[in-house]
């Protein structure tokens, strides 16, 4: 409960600021603004709040190096937040997914690491690089020993490479593991 004292001192508090609120909207309203050009960069993003609405420049050559330099430096937070901005402006890069893909694993988001680990295993693919998509989904099933899609996904590359015998092993000891 307010005391006297208290309550006028919220009153007067909420007088001031409805006064500035009305200041700021009729100065908004006596003077209207141009329309803002069209941003030349399509790789500017707003900040969250329109208030604090300055442009933020995408920079992926530097973003790149001091996220590489802060995943080294084993500062794994850090460096997964610039990776992230980095996915924002290109979420397909198979590049950039190879290298956030550990760190979500370690940070404990399983389903967001494999699906960094398929894209950039889906990437790989593509450039025909099979021995490095094997690797890669070995490497999938180490961080997510408690993902059977990591499993199975492996499985699947050793049986491209014409090894069914490893790729049942691979089944039989995902299915241990669950």
């Amino acid at each position: 409960m307010l005391d006297a004292d208290e309550y006028r001192k919220v009153i007067a508090i909420t007088r001031t600021a409805t006064r500035l609120v009305d200041l700021f909207s009729y100065q908004e309203a006596a003077s209207p603004k141009p329309p803002r050009p069209a941003d030349p960069d399509p790789r500017t993003e707003r900040a969250p709040m329109s208030f604090f609405s300055r442009r933020i420049p995408y920079d992926r050559k530097r973003l790149l190096e001091l996220a590489d330099s802060l995943r080294e430096g084993r500062r794994w937070r850090k460096a997964l937040r610039l990776y992230r901005q980095i996915l924002a402006a290109e979420p397909r890069n198979g590049e950039i997914h190879l290298r956030v893909a550990p760190l979500l694993a370690r940070a404990g988001k399983d389903f967001e690491a494999w699906e960094s680990f398929r894209i950039a295993a889906d990437a790989l693919e593509r450039a025909g690089e099979e021995e490095a998509v094997l690797a890669l989904y070995e490497q999938a099933r180490k961080a997510l020993p408690r993902s059977f899609d990591a499993y199975r996904a492996l499985a699947r590359a050793e049986l491209i490479r014409q090894h069914p015998e490893q790729a049942l092993r691979t089944l039989v000891q995902g299915s241990q593991q669950l």
